[in-house]
């Protein structure tokens, strides 16, 4: 392996290991945050309340068991009110609760501060160019992944 994919690799696995739920002193993990800041998204762009679990899904990279599992979870926290569709009782719509907004908006506070801080340690120009060259990276790499599948 040679000297970048080195350092590319203990960068990648030092972000995995922090362990960002710290910040949080509310009972929330990383993924169950991570889960109402979707949820809040999409309803934004959506322009509703509440999202479907199969748009969540489709935004995620994991198993609809696996999305299933941690709503479950935010669900029996309080934060979310999963509802079953009249018309089709496939469908299921999540909806935040008062409470799991006020909560988010909490903890979405504190993660923007924590950003904040990290953004502090650069220039302007630096950090524009970081978010540059990542895109780049994040892009390249996503694009010769994605040749690599069609060629098996």
């Amino acid at each position: 392996m040679n000297t970048y994919c080195m350092q590319i690799e203990k960068i990648l696995n030092t972000l995995r290991r922090v362990d960002v739920s710290d910040i949080f002193d509310d009972d929330v993990s990383a993924p169950e945050f991570l889960m109402l800041q979707l949820i809040d998204r999409i309803s934004k762009e959506s322009g509703t309340c509440g999202v479907w679990v199969s748009e969540l899904v489709e935004q995620l990279p994991v198993t609809a068991q696996a999305v299933s599992k941690l709503l479950r979870s935010i669900e029996s926290k309080g934060f979310i009110n999963r509802l079953t569709a009249a018309a089709d009782r496939r469908r299921t719509e999540v909806r935040m609760t008062d409470y799991g907004k006020q909560l988010y908006m909490h903890l979405a506070m504190k993660y923007a501060n924590l950003m904040d801080m990290v953004y502090a340690d650069f220039e302007k120009d630096e950090f524009g160019e970081f978010l540059r060259l990542t895109e780049k990276f994040v892009n390249s790499y996503a694009r010769y992944i994605s040749d690599l599948k069609v060629e098996k």
